[in-house]
């Protein structure tokens, strides 16, 4: 062998403390044991005439350690002085050792709370998976939507470390131009993976009201999909494990709208799928050809201003869609959502308000409007009989002419859903540095 015995040992020890959480308070309580053991046999066996049992030298043994100004009181010969010399000095590195072992107890747990390792015990908030460039206005809006019930909490969980995301938020909070403004919102963070169940219990994922799933930056496309794949997968095994009342919103965003159709395949029914990408893709597409239509879209899309709700109202079943248009005066029905959760924006005005059905409105606020008593000024078809005052739009449009500056990797999918739109004869202008010939192959 090619090791010596102090070789081993020091193996030994350093596995030992390695491994082991309690090493450091067995090292401090074996040497005080020593000290106290290794004292007393002395004292007995120099100063047998003053020390009649064991245990009283070991008591005095044990002064020495705990308390330098015993050895003051020690007989005046020469073995039991220095015994309590050797025994006090013993006792003062005992002393420095626990001195230390608490004050980095306490650094550790400190440290603990500063990088975010402790559990959240939360119930009833929101979660947010994963740090992008869209974190900020996620918590924006959720602080938005909150204001009205004086403010909630919200959990984030990031692989960041949680002092570079506090530093974020707070950049944002003190921002000249667009500040942050929380409304109440209490912000959590904790670093973690957020594929790990683990991380997930630790953020109390399981007792959330809703969960948005953020992609991960810095991957392609395909990638950050297959890692938003594995989360939807770790947040349906959470359910599976600790059940589930139905009642928790899942969002997910995703970067290709070709993985959506996969994730649905895995956890049909468990959430709801955002192609951030595509969506963006659409509304450039619809605002490029309606001026001011971004104005509207913003407005209708957050929390400030007016939102869309979702809820019941039984005393409106049986009533048809054109009916319920005048029985909200503080807001705005444009559709229904039927019981296996398919919406049907601005139907026909025969369609019937079902049982089990709920009815999708533009509203100020979740508690901001009710059905009237259907007195109200007749303002719905006020043209029908009196068609020579009202405005007659011409239902032909003139062909279109749109430039597109730069390049998506989607553009044969955005060039498919805007000649869906345009009448016929318009036209699409390209202006971008891929060759042209590379473009008719992408």
């Amino acid at each position: 062998r090619d090791f010596t015995w102090v070789d081993l040992i020091d193996y030994r020890l350093d596995y030992f403390f390695s491994t082991n959480e309690w090493a450091k308070v067995i090292l401090l309580f074996g040497l005080s044991y020593v000290l106290v053991v290794f004292g007393a046999g002395l004292l007995v066996i120099g100063d047998s005439d003053d020390y009649d049992t064991i245990s009283e030298a070991a008591w005095t043994s044990w002064t020495y350690v705990v308390d330098p100004g015993a050895q003051a009181d020690a007989p005046s010969e020469l073995i039991p002085r220095a015994v309590s010399l050797f025994v006090t000095l013993g006792g003062l590195l005992v002393f420095a050792l626990l001195i230390g072992i608490v004050g980095e107890s306490i650094g550790e747990k400190i440290e603990d709370l500063k990088t975010g390792k402790s559990r959240v015990f939360e119930s009833d908030h929101t979660l947010m998976l994963n740090w992008n460039d869209k974190s900020i206005a996620v918590i924006q809006q959720i602080a938005l939507a909150n204001e009205s019930e004086g403010g909630g909490v919200m959990v984030v969980l990031s692989q960041l470390e949680k002092e570079e995301m506090e530093e974020r938020l707070e950049s944002a909070i003190n921002a000249k131009e667009n500040p942050l403004d929380l409304m109440g919102t209490e912000v959590v963070f904790r670093q973690g993976n957020p594929i790990l169940e683990n991380d997930l219990k630790k953020v109390s994922a399981n007792t959330a009201r809703a969960v948005i799933a953020l992609t991960p930056p810095d991957f392609d496309s395909d990638e950050a999909d297959a890692n938003m794949l594995r989360q939807v997968l770790a947040l349906k095994a959470l359910d599976e494990d600790f059940g589930s009342d139905g009642e928790r919103h899942v969002v997910v965003e995703l970067q290709d709208v070709d993985n959506k159709e996969l994730i649905k395949m895995v956890a049909p029914d468990f959430a709801e799928i955002i192609v951030n990408h595509d969506m963006i893709g659409r509304l450039m597409l619809q605002c490029a050809r309606t001026p001011e239509l971004a104005y509207v879209l913003d407005s209708m899309m957050g929390f400030e201003g007016s939102e869309f709700y979702f809820d019941t109202w039984p005393e409106l079943h049986g009533k048809t869609f054109k009916e319920i248009t005048v029985r909200f005066d503080e807001a705005i029905p444009v559709g229904f959502r039927s019981e296996d959760g398919d919406v049907r924006v601005n139907p026909m005005d025969d369609d019937v308000y079902q049982e089990g059905e709920e009815i999708l409105v533009l509203a100020e606020d979740d508690d901001s409007y009710e059905p009237n008593d259907e007195t109200y000024p007749l303002t719905a078809g006020d043209c029908i009989g009196n068609e020579e005052e009202c405005p007659i739009y011409d239902a032909v449009r003139p062909p279109e002419k749109i430039l597109f500056c730069g390049w998506r990797r989607d553009m044969s999918d955005l060039i498919s859903q805007l000649d869906e739109f345009v009448p016929a004869g318009s036209e699409l202008w390209l202006l971008n540095k891929i060759p042209a010939n590379m473009r008719e192959e992408r």
